[in-house]
């Protein structure tokens, strides 16, 4: 029988401990993620709306100067300069659809944390694989086959996973930093 290979033994040892680790952390992500945002999306939100509605007054009160009393638009006065309304069309626009994106978003984030305890779950396969081949258990054949089988996978739904967290609170914070600053408006 050959001999164990120690250094092999304890890096797959060590990454084991890390994904163990890893799962630890995450089991409490969800509550920690509905902590963090659920109240400032709320708050967010309602900042919106008000942005919003400061942007259709503002539509409003264009359109409103180019109308007489009867509500028909007036010919003899100055020509309606549609431009005018660009601005707080645009805006609206904007806030409209950050409100709408929000909830969406939330929801997304809050099931990453499951989604990433599974992926480093499996992560234990080639890791398993790793500690049975410096063991001298496992064949190089096999060690190829499940552990790189299950390796090349994990590694982009990890890398997706991640990735997509990283995107959803970026999304997240911009809605906050456009309804303060539409709110300094």
């Amino acid at each position: 029988m050959d001999e164990i290979q120690y250094p092999a033994l304890i890096i797959s040892v060590s990454i084991a401990l890390a994904l163990g680790t890893g799962i630890f952390k995450l089991v409490g992500m969800r509550a920690r993620v509905h902590e963090k945002w659920s109240a400032q999306v709320s708050l967010t939100k309602g900042a919106l709306e008000s942005a919003g509605a400061n942007q259709l007054y503002a539509i409003y009160a264009v359109v409103r100067q180019n109308l007489d009393a009867d509500g028909q638009y007036q010919r003899d006065q100055a020509p309606f300069q549609p431009f005018e309304l660009k601005e707080p069309v645009a805006s609206y626009m904007k806030c409209s659809r950050y409100w709408h994106k929000m909830d969406a978003r939330i929801r997304a984030l809050r099931s990453i944390g499951p989604s990433l305890m599974v992926t480093l779950t499996l992560a234990f396969v080639p890791v398993v694989c790793l500690i049975l081949h410096a063991l001298r258990q496992l064949s190089t054949g096999s060690l190829q086959t499940l552990g790189i089988g299950f390796s090349i996978p994990i590694a982009i739904a990890l890398v997706t996973e991640v990735a997509l967290y990283a995107i959803l609170e970026h999304r997240l914070t911009n809605a906050q930093i456009l309804a303060s600053e539409m709110d300094e408006v």
